[in-house]
């Protein structure tokens, strides 16, 4: 990422960074003078390298790296899709954030993780400069959805820029795992037009087993989102062998047909498109040899909800 030495210059005046001794504030000048000091070959500071033009995010993975961390909303971004067609209704801007704490046995997107290994940072106002130069895409059969990782990881950015959004008459949504959930979750919420749920499993055990997190910490957000009243989108990924399940899938589905802010199911078929991911990371996939779900295991699948009068998303109902 490039930045402007004029966006640095407010940055560096207005930012206050955290120490992870003692959370006192200091300014993120003092926190450069302090912790990157040395100058290059031509004898500029790294504070003179960093406020200059070609200043790149190797300077904040630094100071990420000695524990620091900064009250503005920079966001850990893996990368951009600019015409997203599944990840809410319409055309959407999907920002893929960086960080995530589950560990999902079947997860397409292992890369994103770790948050250290972000690709980009960038703050709600330069990601919204991104969305605006395609707008007229969005405005009335689209929007901006966030998705990751994790995007309720870094909740202060989401909620910066869905709140850019909004006033510029765009659809928000977020695509969670729904594993956070505190005041700053809350006030993003408050500028989500939609958020897209995954419950990976409605087991306890097998949650558990799938993701390394709990199922109480989803249904205790979910809770959340019904007693706002705020619209859900509901996904499930369907494996073979583990929540290709006829008992698990009925009882997921009695469990959501009461509550009323579910206003689609998004049923998605297991594959394994994203196990090359796994491999270049020199990770062992956990459902090694696990098929792609069946047409056959797919209709069977979706009848269990269409007999409870639950509505699919448009692209499940057409499988």
């Amino acid at each position: 990422m490039v930045i402007s030495s004029s966006e640095i210059c407010v940055i560096c005046t207005n930012l206050v960074v955290r120490t992870p001794k003692d959370g006192r504030g200091i300014s993120q000048k003092q926190v450069l003078e302090q912790n990157l000091s040395s100058t290059d070959v031509h004898g500029r500071t790294s504070v003179e390298r960093y406020t200059d033009v070609h200043c790149s995010t190797v300077y904040f993975k630094r100071l990420t790296a000695k524990g620091f961390y900064t009250t503005v909303s920079m966001a850990y971004i893996h990368s951009y899709e600019t015409f997203g067609t599944v990840d809410g209704p319409g055309l959407r801007f999907v920002v893929f954030l960086q960080g995530c704490p589950m560990r999902c046995k079947y997860c397409h997107n292992c890369d994103t993780w770790e948050r250290k290994d972000a690709r980009i940072l960038d703050t709600a106002e330069q990601t919204f400069e991104r969305i605006r130069r395609y707008k007229h895409y969005y405005l009335f059969a689209g929007g901006v959805t966030v998705t990751g990782g994790e995007p309720l990881g870094q909740p202060e950015y989401v909620k910066n820029l869905f709140e850019l959004c909004k006033k510029d008459s765009l659809h928000t949504a977020v695509d969670t795992s729904g594993y956070f959930l505190n005041d700053k979750v809350k006030a993003a919420l408050e500028y989500t037009d939609l958020v897209l749920l995954d419950i990976k499993s409605i087991d306890e055990e097998q949650h558990l087993d799938l993701t390394g997190a709990p199922l109480s910490r989803v249904l205790a957000f979910l809770d959340y989102l019904t007693s706002i009243n705020k619209p859900v989108w509901l996904r499930h990924v369907i494996v073979p062998g583990i929540t290709y399940n006829n008992e698990l899938l009925e009882k997921l589905a009695d469990f959501i047909k009461p509550l009323p802010n579910i206003e689609k199911v998004d049923l998605l078929a297991y594959h394994t498109l994203g196990v090359f991911k796994w491999k270049e990371l020199g990770k062992d996939y956990p459902l090694e040899g696990v098929p792609p779900l069946s047409a056959e295991e797919y209709a069977v699948a979706k009848q269990i909800f269409l007999d409870r009068g639950l509505p699919l998303t448009s692209g499940a109902a057409e499988k």
